[in-house]
């Protein structure tokens, strides 16, 4: 019997709108892409043109967040096992 979420994946990869499904991904994991202090003061708003972007609570955080987006995007491309993101924006 084939799993929910592979059902999913390929409704959305069939429909051209995959890119939910990983952005579902990641928001599900942000806490473990980015511990829990970070993902208390951000959010993934969206994947774009495979850019990740980063929804967050002040400059301070905008700060903290682009220092870690190397480190951030190797996770999470780790994670899905694919090279999805190319590169993280941040905005408040």
């Amino acid at each position: 019997m084939e799993h929910i979420s592979s059902i999913i994946h390929k409704i959305l990869k069939n429909s051209g709108k995959e890119h939910l499904y990983y952005e579902g991904l990641i928001r599900i994991n942000w806490s473990n892409f980015v511990g829990d202090i970070i993902a208390s003061n951000s959010i993934p708003d969206r994947v774009q043109n495979n850019i990740l972007y980063i929804k967050c609570v002040n400059s301070a955080w905008k700060q903290e967040i682009f220092f870690f987006k190397d480190k951030i995007k190797t996770r999470i491309n780790t994670f899905l096992d694919k090279e999805l993101l190319q590169d993280i924006k941040v905005f408040m």
